[in-house]
């Protein structure tokens, strides 16, 4: 019988409480329908001065699954997504942002990229759907 392939998805989070619940039910449906693969959700958390890390402290008490990695400061979204690339087990890695931007779907457009050969795969946003603040900030 063949084994499952593994997929870590490595999310950087900072100051984020407000989408961790429905980021973490979208995940949990997308990982759900998928059971063809075996996922970990890695959260870094990296300094946020909400309650980002005691929202994600209680998803990951009820799902195994997920799992947090705390950094001793803002390393920025750069030195977040390092660290959970290290920190990740799978058989390939899966980097999304926290704030809802990017469809959760995209994560199976990756995944059949991946399994079609390609060592790297990346989507380029074509319009953003934030607020004008959050664009010019982004």
């Amino acid at each position: 019988m063949k084994s499952k392939k593994f997929i870590s998805i490595v999310v950087p989070v900072y100051n984020e409480e407000k989408v961790i619940p429905e980021l973490i039910k979208r995940l949990t449906i997308f990982i759900n329908k998928n059971s063809n693969y075996n996922f970990e959700v890695i959260f870094i958390e990296h300094g946020s001065v909400d309650n980002s890390f005691v929202l994600l402290q209680k998803f990951a008490i009820k799902d195994r699954r997920i799992k947090i990695l705390q950094l001793s400061k803002n390393f920025g979204c750069d030195g977040g997504i390092a660290a959970g690339m290290r920190f990740a087990t799978g058989d390939a890695c899966v980097i999304m942002m926290a704030d809802l931007q990017e469809p959760i779907g995209l994560i199976s457009d990756f995944i059949k990229k991946w399994e079609d050969g390609y060592e790297i795969v990346y989507g380029i946003v074509k319009k953003r759907t934030a607020s004008f603040f959050r664009n010019i900030n982004s």
